[in-house]
């Protein structure tokens, strides 16, 4: 991934299945870039991930609600979400800003 050369100050990131693999990864390099990241998954990523941890289970579309009610409180919303949570179909969190 290549960045501007501001960085990404200001921009908040959700990776959901952030905690390991790729999503980690993918959490660590928009953290080194100065994004806000917060991470979602149903395991805790390591204690030296540069991340807020949201416990999620994101498989019901209970689990989807809960975790985008927590990330509005947490930091107000999402600039840029990364799904590698390895699931079949998308799933909503609630509306769309358009309704």
């Amino acid at each position: 991934m290549t960045f501007p050369e501001e960085g990404l100050r200001g921009l908040r990131v959700l990776v959901a299945g952030g905690s390991r693999g790729l999503g980690e990864a993918t959490a660590r390099r928009f953290a080194a870039a100065g994004a806000t990241v917060l991470t979602a998954s149903r395991s805790a990523p390591p204690e030296d991930l540069p991340a807020t941890f949201i416990p999620a289970d994101l498989a019901t579309d209970q689990g989807a609600a809960e975790l985008g009610r927590r990330v509005i409180d947490s930091v107000g919303g999402v600039d840029v979400l990364v799904d590698r949570t390895r699931r079949g179909s998308p799933r909503s969190a609630g509306p769309s800003p358009s309704g």
